[in-house]
């Protein structure tokens, strides 16, 4: 569905009643296979945070079909298609998973089949029958148009979504009769289509830590735990194998030290999981109890295995929320001073969450912590930051990068909020052979604003051969502008005596001349072999191609291709009181939205967000701020304000006008 390019047809913020009804609509569809409460699936594709907008992208796919894409953070989680009734002959909506939201967590059934065949369905194939090496129908039987994945051999990591073509009952008895022929999955969304193109290009995860009891039976090894080695363990050996997975915290937590049953109740003082603690407790106690002479057990391998594996997920969400915290408060507090005192709710979904590792998930309710609350007083104990509680909502109001936790903290070459390296060497490096272009960085883009639309011949054409010519008598530059092309053109009539006696705005034609204006219905403007000289230079410039070269200031920055973009300022209504800001092509101008995103915040007391993806984002604000967008731009970047534009009431829409960079709809 996905192999070829689509196109954007509209983006849409969705409402609050529109997200509930989604995440409504998630929870029910994926229930089934979650082994985790089913209140948390939503929240494992959207974040904790139910105010993080969703976009609704509505896209036409080279084959003419519309669907409806779901992005988060520049993300696509989820997309609407049809697929055929059980019931009936109608077709029903379902929801897709993107390969980011499997990877993200979401389970659904799948197909175990070859790597070798996952090269041909990534080329658009659907998944035969005979590819086929096991099913999670056992657990969770599929129908017909059930929303399938499809993993590699020995791998639980999801790289094709579809839907089923035969039922698990179905496949089961074909595979008995041996008579293995046909479909079992038709291809829709795999991993390298343009779907996951949309998203960032993303490489899934080396390997999901997925709690797969439903399809997997059998515990995988665990480290230095293999099922070899738990098929008979002594019951000391697992007590002590249990505590120190406990025990084992991130370097520079002090919670526990000691390995005694005090000890492990101490966890309870230091804000540690109370189930966590109940459990160890409860798994060392049946260890205890003997059963032969020798004061030696049979530990159920399983058991053990599960007890020290929600021990290992603890400590290692622990490790992800320190790791995020502290990333984004390097990559966004310490860059950007302005940024305290901020809300540790907004500080959390809006910078700690993307700030994670890139192929993991982040729920401050899977931490020991359990709430954000007891997070930041925890981490204020330690002296990192400090805090001030207002309005019953607790507010960061410093960070302490002094902190030895912080010296020698390496941030993350991949975070989840873009898949980009973020090594500070690689961007201190990339920095240096960026110093002969103008940083486009708020602040510093002073200047005056101007462009200049360049053309060059296109190679093979016909017109080729004109301006060879012409360079001979006039030469030209290898981007030339239209006032070179005119001189060009003047020039080569003087030259070859083409210039008509009579009216001098007339040129004769010669043959290269000719061949070169000439179209396919000619009209009454080359009548009598000649031509206007305005009309010339329109023609020609009509089948060159065409570039713009951006100056700020005094500093020009490299020639692009293309027809120099506009600003587009719209506002669309969402509801007869409510109305949106949308601003597209700001990404020509600067690279440093989220600095023009936060100024808007501070002018206009709104909520700004940018949506889509890096190539082509769209930065959304609340209310009708046409007037303060354009206010922001002229101070930060230097464009100029459109006249006519005037500032107008909170749900009015501006007269359409327009300047050369920018055009208000």
């Amino acid at each position: 569905m996905f192999k070829k390019p689509f196109t954007i047809k509209s983006q849409t913020l969705l409402r609050s009643s529109d997200i509930r009804k989604l995440r409504s609509r998630v929870v029910e569809q994926f229930s089934p296979y979650a082994t985790c409460n089913t209140t948390d699936i939503a929240s494992v594709l959207f974040g904790t945070d139910k105010s993080t907008p969703i976009t609704a992208v509505r896209i036409v796919t080279h084959a003419g079909r519309t669907v409806t894409l779901y992005v988060v953070n520049s993300i696509p989680i989820l997309f609407v298609d049809t697929v055929d009734s059980l019931n009936s002959n109608r077709l029903d909506e379902v929801l897709f998973p993107t390969v980011y939201a499997l990877w993200r967590g979401v389970q659904i059934g799948c197909f175990f089949t070859p790597k070798p065949v996952l090269d041909r369905l990534f080329n658009g194939a659907d998944l035969m029958m005979p590819g086929v090496i096991s099913h999670s129908g056992d657990n969770h039987p599929f129908h017909v148009g059930t929303v399938m994945g499809v993993c590699g051999h020995g791998s639980l990591t999801p790289l094709v979504v579809g839907t089923a073509l035969i039922s698990s009952h179905d496949l089961d008895d074909a595979f008995q009769k041996e008579s293995v022929r046909g479909k079992a999955l038709h291809t829709c969304h795999t991993y390298g289509d343009e779907l996951w193109a949309y998203g960032g290009s993303l490489d899934p995860p080396v390997e999901l830590n997925l709690s797969m009891s439903d399809q997997v039976k059998k515990v995988q090894s665990l480290d230095s735990l293999s099922e070899q080695s738990l098929s008979i363990i002594s019951n000391t050996d697992a007590i002590d194998t249990v505590q120190q997975l406990t025990l084992d915290k991130l370097d520079g937590w002090t919670l526990l030290s000691g390995d005694s049953e005090s000890d492990l109740y101490s966890l309870v003082d230091s804000e540690f999981s109370t189930d966590l603690v109940t459990n160890t407790h409860v798994a060392k106690e049946n260890l205890e109890q003997p059963t032969s002479e020798n004061n030696e057990s049979l530990v159920e391998p399983v058991q053990v295995a599960e007890c020290i594996k929600g021990c290992i997920a603890i400590c290692e969400n622990d490790r992800l929320m320190q790791t995020a915290f502290m990333t984004a408060a390097i990559q966004h507090a310490k860059k950007t001073p302005h940024l305290l005192p901020i809300s540790g709710s907004t500080f959390y979904s809006n910078y700690v969450l993307p700030s994670r590792e890139w192929g993991t998930t982040l729920d401050i309710k899977k931490t020991s912590f359990k709430k954000l609350s007891k997070y930041y007083k925890t981490i204020e104990k330690e002296g990192m930051i400090k805090t001030k509680e207002q309005a019953g909502e607790i507010r960061i109001t410093f960070i302490n990068f002094s902190h030895s936790l912080f010296e020698g903290f390496e941030v993350p070459c991949k975070l989840a909020g873009n898949g980009r390296c973020t090594n500070e060497t690689s961007q201190l490096k990339k920095s240096e052979s960026e110093t002969s272009t103008v940083s486009h960085s708020s602040k510093q883009a002073g200047g005056k604003l101007s462009f200049t639309n360049l053309y060059m011949p296109p190679k093979g054409s016909s017109i080729i051969d004109l301006f060879q010519e012409v360079n001979k008598i006039h030469p030209l530059p290898k981007y030339m502008t239209a006032h070179d092309i005119r001189q060009a053109i003047d020039a080569y009539a003087v030259e070859n005596n083409l210039v008509d006696v009579n009216d001098k705005r007339y040129i004769k034609f010669d043959i290269l001349l000719y061949d070169a204006v000439r179209t396919k219905n000619e009209d009454a403007a080359i009548a009598n072999d000649r031509i206007r000289r305005d009309i010339i230079q329109e023609r020609i410039i009509s089948k060159l191609n065409k570039f713009y070269q951006l100056k700020i200031g005094d500093v020009l920055q490299p020639v692009k291709k293309g027809v120099f973009p506009m600003i587009q300022i719209s506002i669309e209504k969402r509801s007869k009181s409510k109305s949106l800001t949308c601003v597209l092509n700001l990404q020509h101008y600067t690279d440093k939205l989220q600095d023009i995103a936060h100024e808007l915040r501070l002018k206009c007391s709104a909520s700004v967000s940018v949506n889509g993806t890096p190539i082509a984002p769209e930065m959304i604000v609340q209310g009708s701020k046409a007037y303060e967008v354009c206010q922001t731009l002229h101070e930060m970047l230097g464009i100029p304000i459109p006249p006519g534009l005037v500032a107008v009431r909170s749900g009015m829409k501006p007269k359409p006008c327009e300047n050369k960079f920018i055009k208000i709809t």
